[in-house]
């Protein structure tokens, strides 16, 4: 399973691999401008309960507390893997540990707990597009006018949105009486 992770991060060219990091817990750290990844092992769950918190606090003292200046940021954008090589019964004890947020995200991998790649907050993948609504402009106004207040509506001109573009309405009200005041 661990390779399966490895390779996903390896094949993706936004990530980079940092090998010159000496931890002690943590066998992998891919990093990219949004984000960065631990990635741990473990051989079963008994090995994951007793040993996740150690992880996440090497992840966090070695490489969080580290990010200054532009990488600040990035500390928000952390995640850390725990590969199970094993099955894990306890289904409980993984949302224990991914609902723990104290530091960052936990993500708990093993192979009876479904695709990796529908776990990890990396890339959106639809599936089924055809079953994906899109609202075009006048269905959008359809709605709106559903919800917004009859007092509201008495104050907006609709029409104007039904005779041209939302972004030609946006820059006529909300933009051109801006530029002719040189504000």
């Amino acid at each position: 399973m661990v390779d399966q992770v490895v390779k996903y991060f390896r094949e993706k060219e936004k990530f980079i691999e940092f090998q010159n990091i000496e931890l002690d817990l943590l066998k992998f750290i891919f990093g990219s401008p949004q984000q960065i990844f631990g990635i741990t092992v473990f051989e079963d769950e008994s090995s994951l309960q007793r040993g996740w918190e150690k992880v996440s606090e090497e992840f966090a003292v070695r490489i969080q507390s580290q990010l200054v200046a532009s990488l600040y940021d990035l500390k928000w954008d952390m995640y850390l893997i725990l590969v199970v090589q094993k099955s894990i019964e306890d289904i409980e004890l993984c949302k224990r540990i991914e609902n723990d947020r104290m530091f960052f995200k936990k993500i708990v991998l093993a192979e009876n707990l479904g695709d990796l790649k529908r776990k990890l907050p990396i890339e959106l993948e639809l599936e089924n597009s055809d079953e994906l609504e899109v609202f075009s402009d006048s269905q959008f106004l359809k709605e709106l006018r559903k919800v917004v207040p009859s007092e509201v509506a008495s104050r907006f001109d609709f029409s104007l949105y039904e005779s041209m573009s939302i972004t030609e309405v946006n820059n006529t009200i909300f933009l051109e009486p801006y530029k002719s005041k040189e504000v």
